[in-house]
């Protein structure tokens, strides 16, 4: 009778998010890239739709962000062949904020004040 080996593996841990947050501007769309803390993480929309530009990597840039607000995302880790259960990162995307002026003679050092 033959032998037969089996390897038990233990389920790797959720990935943790590590940076949640960016800042939008719609004329310059740059977001921050979406950091967990493991090493080949698989990355999925808010309906679990894979994120294949961000297959493999630790960190993610979001492209489906079309303004501020709150965005959700799942991540799953691999380990030793094993996937972890996908863990829910919710995004948060700020609106860039307007500039404010006081006046024409606005502080803006200690001691000195110019005109705008």
């Amino acid at each position: 009778m033959s032998e037969v080996r089996y390897t038990l593996t233990t389920v790797p841990a959720l990935p943790e998010a590590i940076t949640t947050q960016s800042c939008f501007n719609p004329e310059q769309p740059e977001l921050a890239k979406i950091e967990v803390s493991a090493g080949e993480i698989y990355w999925y929309d808010a309906q679990q739709n894979p994120l294949s530009h961000c297959e493999g990597q630790s960190g993610c840039v979001p492209g489906n962000i079309s303004e501020s607000g709150s965005y959700v995302y799942y991540a799953k880790q691999k380990l030793g062949g094993c996937y972890s259960e996908l863990a829910k990162i919710d995004y948060q995307a700020y609106p860039i904020p307007s500039p404010q002026l006081e006046g024409p003679d606005s502080l803006y050092c200690r001691s000195h004040s110019n005109r705008i």
